[in-house]
């Protein structure tokens, strides 16, 4: 072996070629020295000749993936498919009290969902261990864990083999931990109060309804619009588990679409999905991303309920990323995949407890407001899309002719490449998501949340005000309070006046504008920028 020599998973991906999608996290070499080298989020390890494994040994090189590398789960999954099972029968055989031998054969059944092993005649014996080791990646929950007697392994895998989410314990994980979302929203009740922090909330829901309309670039129809804000405020949380099931997720799906819609059918789609640009581009142009077929997608769904009650009790933030993202990536629903997927977030973070029901975070709203941002939403989708389609493309045609499927959708796509794209759906890595989810609610609360309820504060306690020195409706003095925001050291237009001629009496516009002043600087909004995005 040479140095620089790729070892572990790096090893057997190149040896055997396997088509893999996602990235590895780290990559294994021989070196003349122990050493670790970190360019652009790529780990690259290095291990001296005595640490590694032969070069031929594919056993030795699977163990040092266990042993040394953090298990990952779509080149696990390719490793089986390619290899078979005799690698795994053969080693449980050889060391049926090997904790890498029963790991290996846990792992196997997993991935493949084939319980075909066959116990070696000695039996399996030896002390219970964990299928993952808890201090370096996400895990079921201690009181999910389930004993493997085959193999005598302890099940912490945090799904199923339909859906397995990995998320290494990094800089993310501990951010994602630090986000207490109970505590930072009774700062801004205690500073407020609870009525007025309720008002912002309720006022964010029909702009963060508008946001995730602009989001998936569709015409903001009010009544649309209306509907959805309707869904965020009444429906999250209420059920007694999150809307993954058929029945559940036809019901918010009908919720969220409406009535006048070509759908024949609501609830998982029949009919296959893409992602990308309109039938003018040429057809290697028109595709950003596939979905899973339609036979995949209970299964799918299941898995991500499996997450759900798998890692219950841990934190809420990456449990609503990792259920939000999966499910925009399994795209389950003909229309309105968006919508859903950001109504997840708040539904988790509502079940978790983290949110009172209807009390709705911004989140779309956060995204939409900030160029950035943006991007950045963009960036962590493409995440998987972009490494996948470089896989896949080649099998991705459209037809002459379009066919209809029962869900009332017409598709002229012809998709050949699932078993290439299947271990990469349901094996992603989540690291970029939570980080991502973890700086729009930062950014949600801190900013938006905290300045829109010190807006709404002042503007309450001016409408008040100016009611006190001349009465009239809401309506009036609302029209008064813009006045004086746009224009706050200036007199009153004319035509204000002229609106209101009462203003002229009595010095009553001098008074509003002396007590607006007075007001404005008692009760200050840190970010006023941060408040436009919830203006009508």
């Amino acid at each position: 072996m040479t140095n620089s020599q790729p070892i572990g998973a790096l090893y057997l991906i190149k040896c055997l070629e396997l088509p893999m999608v996602g990235r590895l996290r780290c990559e294994s070499f021989v070196g003349a020295s122990r050493q670790t080298k970190e360019n652009n989020g790529l780990r690259k390890e290095f291990y001296q000749r005595h640490q590694t494994p032969d070069l031929d040994d594919f056993r030795g090189h699977f163990r040092f993936h266990l042993k040394s590398e953090t298990p990952h789960f779509e080149f696990i999954c390719r490793f089986f498919e390619k290899i078979g099972k005799e690698f795994s029968q053969n080693w449980i055989d050889e060391e049926p009290s090997g904790i890498y031998a029963r790991r290996t054969a846990f792992f196997y059944e997993f991935f493949t969902g084939e319980e075909v092993l066959k116990l070696p005649n000695s039996g399996v014996f030896g002390n219970y261990k964990n299928a993952l080791d808890e201090k370096k990646i996400l895990c079921a929950s201690l009181n999910k864990v389930s004993k493997n007697t085959r193999w005598k392994i302890l099940d912490n895998m945090p799904g199923n083999r339909f859906f397995c989410p990995s998320l290494v314990k990094n800089e993310a994980w501990e951010l994602a931990e630090k986000l207490d979302i109970p505590k930072m929203l009774e700062g801004i009740k205690t500073e407020f109060g609870q009525e007025m922090l309720m008002r912002a909330a309720n006022w964010m829901t029909i702009k963060e309804s508008r946001a995730s309309f602009d989001i998936e670039h569709e015409a903001q129809d009010v009544s649309r619009i209306e509907r959805f804000a309707h869904v965020l405020s009444q429906k999250t949380g209420t059920d007694d588990r999150p809307p993954l099931s058929h029945e559940t997720l036809q019901n918010l799906h009908q919720d969220i679409i409406g009535k006048n819609t070509v759908l024949k059918k609501f609830g998982i789609r029949q009919s296959p999905v893409f992602i990308g640009r309109d039938g003018y581009n040429a057809p290697e142009d028109r595709v950003d991303y596939i979905a899973p077929p339609r036979q995949d997608l209970s299964e799918m769904l299941e898995g991500i309920e499996v997450f759900l009650e798998r890692t219950q009790g841990q934190n809420t933030v990456m449990r609503a990323a990792i259920a939000a993202f999966g499910f925009v990536y399994i795209h389950p629903l003909a229309d309105g995949n968006g919508r859903a997927h950001r109504f997840l977030i708040q539904d988790i973070l509502c079940r978790d407890r983290a949110l009172e029901k209807g009390f709705i975070l911004p989140v779309s709203a956060v995204i939409n407001a900030d160029s950035l941002m943006r991007r950045s939403y963009d960036e962590v989708l493409e995440t998987l899309s972009k490494p996948l389609m470089q896989k896949i493309r080649p099998f991705i045609s459209f037809s002459p002719k379009y066919k209809k499927y029962p869900d009332g959708i017409e598709s002229d796509l012809e998709f050949t490449g699932h078993k290439i794209a299947r271990p990469a759906w349901r094996y992603p890595k989540m690291e970029p998501h939570l980080g991502f989810l973890t700086r729009i609610l930062k950014r949600s609360i801190e900013e938006y949340l905290y300045n829109e309820t010190a807006f709404l504060r002042r503007l309450y306690k001016g409408r008040e005000a100016i009611k006190e020195i001349l009465e009239m409706p809401d309506r009036m003095a609302d029209r008064i309070l813009r006045a004086f925001r746009e224009r706050p050291h200036t007199a009153f237009s004319k035509k204000l006046l002229k609106e209101i001629p009462a203003l002229a009496e009595s010095n009553r516009a001098e008074k509003i504008q002396k007590t607006l002043t007075k007001i404005w600087q008692e009760n200050p909004v840190k970010d006023e920028n941060r408040t436009d995005v919830f203006k009508p």
